[in-house]
């Protein structure tokens, strides 16, 4: 196998204080990493990431994340999770009381490396934008990107991204694109209104993916032996 996307899940959450609803989701067999992406208003409170649990377990990616004055928006990674039905639970700073949001996406990955080779956020102020040149990445490596608009649909990326999955709640219009680096950065854009933008690159697992057939202890394995064993 190579490192892919299993599956994308939306996450609406209900309500709009610090710790809104769990949520219920579905981990597929053999997931190598899970990574939450999420986004609310207002970041005028200077809120961020106060926890998030999946299945119980703590964050093994630390949460990178934009503080905006007017959204704030992040991601996690949860490595190896176990499959089937589990809790994802979550809570922010500084969601006051009438805000919105939150919004995100669950990425279940196979055959990722545990650890990322790159992330970046941004966000701005109403009217404004969220553009960055994603650096610090390699060709071949698999990048996720999430866009967020209020009450406005993000341009859809174009060049080596295409998309994953879109919806809308609470008026948060939440893009999922993914693509394969070509190179060593590329340039993200964001121009919806009060807009919010997260990237997250991550490499295959050398030990478990690719086309090569691994055997028990990882080595390449090259078929049936068929001398006599001495």
């Amino acid at each position: 196998m190579a490192l892919s996307i299993d599956s994308v899940e939306q996450l609406a959450w209900a309500g709009s204080d610090a710790t809104p609803t769990n949520l219920t989701v579905t981990a597929p067999t053999s997931c190598s990493q899970a990574i939450v992406f999420w986004e609310y208003w207002n970041g005028s409170d200077n809120g961020d990431l106060v926890s998030c649990t999946l299945d119980g377990n703590g964050i093994d990616q630390g949460s990178t994340f934009s503080v905006g004055t007017e959204s704030n928006a992040g991601a996690v990674g949860f490595n190896s999770p176990a499959s089937g039905s589990m809790t994802l639970a979550i809570e922010f700073g500084g969601i006051p009381a009438g805000g919105d949001g939150p919004v995100g996406f669950i990425v279940w990955l196979v055959d990722s490396a545990t650890t990322w080779e790159a992330n970046q956020a941004a966000c701005d102020a109403g009217g404004g934008d969220a553009n960055f040149t994603f650096t610090g990445i390699a060709s071949g490596q698999l990048v996720l990107v999430m866009q967020v608009g209020y009450a406005a649909t993000p341009a859809v990326l174009g060049g080596i991204f295409s998309q994953e999955s879109f919806f809308i709640n609470q008026d948060h219009h939440a893009r999922l694109s993914s693509g394969t680096a070509a190179g060593t950065s590329v340039a993200l854009t964001n121009n919806a209104s009060q807009p919010a933008i997260v990237a997250v690159s991550v490499s295959e697992d050398i030990a478990t993916g690719g086309s090569t057939p691994k055997g028990p202890l990882g080595h390449p394995f090259f078929g049936p032996f068929s001398g006599p064993i001495s």
